[in-house]
């Protein structure tokens, strides 16, 4: 367990520096990254919320599933921004595709 909480204490920053790296480059500006960013602490903290309710305890596939939510939490947060941005724009042929 000590080895794999040593392992998960460099997966789980690298792997937030490359969805950070990723968004960014799909992006082109920081605000936007930054604010898809925001989504992924209030998920995993909802996450944690859920463990403390089922009185799970953290192991190796808690951490995993923690890093898999990290990924759905900035995947729905994209979304969101690109939806949100069409619809400023307020072209509807972009919103409906």
């Amino acid at each position: 367990m000590e080895r794999a909480i040593a392992k998960l204490k460099v997966v789980v920053p690298l792997t937030l520096l490359i969805i950070f790296l990723l968004l960014y480059l799909n992006f082109r500006r920081i605000t936007e990254t930054l604010i898809v960013m925001l989504s992924v602490p209030f998920a995993l903290v909802g996450g944690i919320w859920l463990m403390w309710l089922l009185g799970y305890n953290l192991s190796v596939a808690v951490a995993v599933g923690f890093i898999a939510l990290s990924g759905v939490a900035a995947e729905t947060g994209v979304i969101m921004l690109i939806y949100l941005d069409h619809a400023v724009d307020g072209d509807p042929v972009k919103m409906c595709l």
